[in-house]
């Protein structure tokens, strides 16, 4: 599915990829936070949705390593967290040099 503005190369599988690119890039069509005081808004209804629920529904995911006293508003971050810090998993490329 092929961007029709003129001027713009993108294209998508899927048709939705394509409205949503449509929408946020060239219709700016905007989803603010309605949470008072919270200033936010996003090009997306998926990103208002994922900020809602991790930044004002007020879970936290405690770490659980004894001494460790960090807290993360998804399983997702916890997670990385403690891939990065205490097992030291780091992110390595599965290509090989040439």
């Amino acid at each position: 599915y092929q961007c029709s503005v003129p001027g713009c190369l993108k294209s998508y599988s899927w048709a939705s990829g394509l409205s949503n690119h449509t929408q946020s890039i060239h219709f700016r069509r905007k989803h603010f936070c309605d949470v008072p005081g919270c200033l936010k808004l996003f090009s997306s209804s998926s990103g208002l949705y994922r900020h809602q629920r991790i930044a004002h529904q007020g879970r936290r995911y405690d770490c659980g390593v004894p001494g460790c006293l960090q807290s993360y508003p998804s399983t997702w971050m916890l997670s990385i967290h403690q891939q990065t810090i205490h097992e030291k998993q780091g992110f390595h490329c599965a290509i090989p040099d040439v």
